[in-house]
């Protein structure tokens, strides 16, 4: 092989691997903030991180939760509101959860292990 090929050869290697490792546009890792505008909260599970990890809803106000499970079977719960959904690995779950009063509360995958492994949020209820 020629060096120009074996050049050429390790930069598409490499190019490859950089992009596998890449963002695939999902900030999972519990990034990012989302605030209900009354159509509903839309939430990933997956690798031990729910997306996004910081939820804000109205106060005293119904909120749909549509959970979409990647990776393995998750749940979406907040105790306080007596709320859980569960969605199968793939799939998806929707579900309405009770109004809650101001203040800030944890939402959580309760599957074994899971939460343990930090798959944990905020839920911030505000005027």
């Amino acid at each position: 092989m020629t060096r120009r090929a074996l050049r050429l050869s390790s930069i598409a290697i490499a190019s490859v691997v950089l992009w596998g490792c890449g963002s695939d546009g999902d900030s999972s890792g519990g990034g990012g903030t989302v605030v209900d505008d009354g159509s509903g909260i839309d939430v990933t599970g997956r690798s031990f991180s729910f997306s996004p990890g910081e939820i804000h809803v109205a106060a005293n106000e119904e909120v749909v939760v549509r959970l979409s499970s990647r990776g393995a079977n998750h749940d979406f719960v907040v105790d306080e509101a007596e709320f859980k959904i569960e969605a199968e690995r793939g799939g998806s779950a929707e579900g309405a959860m009770s109004p809650l009063p101001e203040g800030t509360y944890a939402f959580y995958c309760s599957v074994s292990g899971h939460r343990e492994a930090g798959m944990e949020g905020i839920l911030v209820v505000g005027p």
